[in-house]
């Protein structure tokens, strides 16, 4: 081939161009964008819907059965998920793989619209997004002072630092990437090709000059290697075909070249001699091995399906994971305290920790929150949860891998467990990754009748306790949540021109707080919120004592037609495909995933 002499022929020239094009590549490798994660499109809708003050079981049964029996009529549904908690309903609408995730949103925003009838009027308008992982943060920050307060902390990040922020360029985009893997394997198929060929004409005439061998190789195979290049890329066009011609122009320009000037001085000859009597004698014994073999074929095939047992029965031994976590440094330590208490006792546990790592050389950052839980892009307020993050250092920074700073972390935060709750030091999943869970073990208990999944969850709990192998053992659902629910006396109500709407919204408004009118400071609004301060709703019959308005606007008090009976509630509850369930989750410790299982 006239590409394959000039090639050979013109050396420096090919050299210089190859130098070219390796520079540039080290350029664009300098210059290629970044991304945590590839560009995943996943075929999840999420819904959340806000109801100031409502109980997890007014969301189950006044949002979540209605809506969730429309999600269910959608096209393509694979299932749903959904979660009720004081003040919040969460829905993950799961569609099948391969489903438009354009025309499953607008399907999810149209049997909204229908539900929307059947859902309580006070909600606050649902918030309808699709689930991409491109839209979680890649920096945190956090902001603190001496000398202002919390609340003009926070308007000075609202109004202040967010602006700057937002003024950076860059900021709420991306750029994505993809791996061209295939193209580096077109690369080494199309040059071993021509070495090989290369190497089979040296061995027939090795008196042939190297550059001769190199030429006459790559013109015999040249149009075979057009021909499968071409091939390739009618599979792979447009995005491959950049890749493909490069190997194509390696294999018959670059490749013969090398070849020759590897092979044209007298030391790599004797070189290659020495090599080649060595690769023969290689040669020569696997071949008489392979002649053995076939001789003794029957005691061969014996051997193979003794060796192939074998594999199975070690199989069964052999360890296994879903999805190995990285050793990127990434910690969490999720303190979850008696259900009911306060903020300040979950922040002072929380401090507690904090003391803990404090001074730590292998720490890079911490962050605390206290009386809240994040999922995802949500931070919900829990009073009686928090969650330390550790950043470590950087692995070649460190002489502990992040698992065995985990079990370290472990033994040390047992010291600050409170009575009656739980501290679980464990490593942070991969953000980003549908279904992937914190746990690394979920065991799920399904039904209607809330007291039955709790006795069995609690004795499923039990059992994975005493399991060896497994730590951090947690239920999902709480069913402890100090409450008072207010039973209507219906008949006396509506004598005193009361429905049991009329005390659902005045009692909400009075605890939950109304907003009649609205603060201005510069250009920035506040609203004024007006309810019964905190203290004043310590006991039973503070609650009682609460003034509701009646027929005429004549006043009266809740114990007037209600009373309020001491009752513990569930802090959520979760659904799948409609159906209650409770999940039980665990960690292994000094075990595999499949081992524990």
């Amino acid at each position: 081939m006239k590409v394959t002499e000039y090639a050979v022929k013109r050396r420096l020239a090919v050299s210089a161009i190859a130098a070219a094009f390796v520079v540039l590549g080290l350029y664009g490798l300098w210059r290629l964008p970044v991304d945590y994660l590839p560009d995943v499109t996943y075929p999840i809708v999420k819904i959340q819907i806000r109801w100031a003050a409502a109980a997890p079981e007014e969301i189950d049964t006044e949002i979540a059965d209605p809506l969730e029996r429309f999600m269910a009529t959608v096209d393509r549904l694979d299932h749903l998920e959904s979660s009720s908690m004081e003040g919040v309903y969460s829905l993950d609408v799961h569609f099948e793989y391969g489903a438009d995730i354009d025309v499953a949103f607008q399907d999810v925003l149209a049997a909204l619209t229908r539900a929307e009838r059947q859902l309580p009027d006070d909600i606050d308008a649902p918030y309808v997004f699709k689930a991409d992982p491109s839209y979680l943060p890649v920096m945190q920050i956090t902001a603190s002072s001496k000398r202002w307060d919390p609340l003009r902390l926070r308007d000075w990040a609202d109004n202040w630092l967010q602006d700057r922020i937002f003024a950076v360029s860059g900021v709420a985009g991306t750029e994505i990437i993809g791996g061209l893997i295939v193209a580096l394997g077109v690369v080494l198929d199309n040059s071993i090709i021509v070495v090989e060929n290369i190497s089979r004409l040296r061995r027939r005439d090795p008196e042939t000059e190297p550059s001769r061998h190199a030429v006459d190789a790559t013109t015999e195979v040249g149009p075979a290697l057009i021909a499968a290049t071409l091939s390739f890329l009618a599979l792979f066009v447009p995005f491959l075909i950049v890749p493909g011609l490069v190997s194509l122009v390696i294999a018959v320009s670059i490749t013969p070249m090398i070849t020759a000037v590897l092979f044209g001085s007298k030391g790599m000859r004797a070189r290659a001699g020495r090599f080649e009597k060595i690769f023969a004698r290689l040669t020569e014994v696997y071949g008489r091995v392979i002649a053995r073999a076939i001789k003794w074929r029957w005691g061969v095939a014996v051997l193979f399906l003794l060796a192939l047992g074998a594999g199975f029965v070690l199989l069964g031994r052999l360890g296994g994971e879903f999805l190995p976590l990285i050793d990127d440094g990434r910690i969490t330590v999720k303190v979850k305290m008696p259900t009911g208490a306060s903020v300040r006792a979950t922040d002072q546990v929380v401090r507690k920790i904090e003391n803990l790592v404090a001074g730590d050389p292998r720490i890079e950052s911490i962050f605390a929150l206290a009386g809240g839980q994040i999922r995802g892009l949500t931070t919900y307020e829990i009073a009686n949860e928090g969650q330390v993050d550790i950043q470590l250092v950087p692995r070649a920074e460190r002489d502990i891998s992040t698992k065995a700073y985990v079990n370290e972390l472990r033994k040390k935060t047992g010291r600050t467990e409170p009575p009656g709750g739980r501290v679980m030091a464990r490593q942070m999943p991969i953000k980003g990754i549908a279904g992937l869970r914190a746990a690394d073990i979920i065991v799920r208990v399904r039904g209607q009748d809330m007291e039955i999944l709790g006795e069995l969850a609690s004795r499923t709990a039990g059992e994975m306790k005493a399991i060896k192998g497994l730590a951090n053992v947690s239920v999902s659902m709480d069913r402890t949540k100090p409450e008072y629910q207010v039973r209507v006396d219906r008949e006396k109500a509506a004598e005193l021109g009361v429905s049991v709407s009329d005390v659902a919204e005045s009692l909400r408004s009075l605890i939950e707080g109304a907003v009649p009118m609205r603060f201005r400071n510069g250009s920035e609004y506040y609203d004024i919120r007006v309810l019964v301060p905190e203290e004043e709703l310590s006991s039973r019959a503070d609650v009682e004592n609460l003034i509701l308005t009646g027929r005429d606007n004549e006043h009266l008090r809740l114990k007037d037609i209600a009373e309020g009976v001491p009752a513990m509630g569930p802090v959520e509850i979760m659904r799948e495909d409609q159906i209650k369930q409770i999940s039980i989750e665990a960690k292994t410790e000094g075990s595999d995933i499949a081992g524990a299982a």
